[in-house]
């Protein structure tokens, strides 16, 4: 696909945009005008599992504003030789 000068100003635009917000990566979501989230999953939620899950992200979003980071540690695999 070639790149248009069109595109590559859309996509400078969103970047520009982005930067403004504090976006540093993707999936990041804007959530009103204050809130802006990176959210990283580690596969695609099933249809029944995708509603709750866009709630609970979405009211730790906004219902949670001190919370400035949260990561879930996850041991390595053990080395099985």
């Amino acid at each position: 696909m070639a790149v248009t000068d069109a595109l590559q100003d859309a996509l400078a635009g969103e970047h520009a945009a982005g930067k403004q917000l504090g976006v540093f990566g993707t999936p990041s979501l804007v959530l009103g005008d204050e809130h802006t989230v990176f959210v990283k999953l580690d596969s695609v939620p099933t249809a029944d599992r995708g509603r709750p899950l866009w709630d609970q992200v979405h009211q730790l979003a906004l219902g949670a504003p001190d919370l400035r980071e949260w990561h879930r540690v996850v041991p390595e695999p053990k080395d099985v030789r």
